[in-house]
């Protein structure tokens, strides 16, 4: 029972300490556009928006579950 509490303590502090390097990323984006105008048409800023998502690798914690 301990060794099993012991391992999620584990995974639980790697999956946080990724979700913080991700937290970070989208910080440093949105600093990065704060103050810049959005400029083009909706499908620019789309493809765009999904572009970051896609370099930020969101859905990358599922690997640790």
């Amino acid at each position: 029972m301990a060794q099993s509490n012991s391992f999620v303590l584990e995974q639980a502090e790697m999956i946080s300490s990724y979700i913080d390097e991700k937290a970070g990323g989208v910080s440093k984006i949105a600093q990065q556009y704060k103050n810049q105008p959005m400029t083009g048409s909706a499908d620019e800023l789309i493809n765009q928006t999904k572009s970051l998502a896609n370099a930020l690798n969101l859905e990358s914690a599922a690997r640790f579950l």
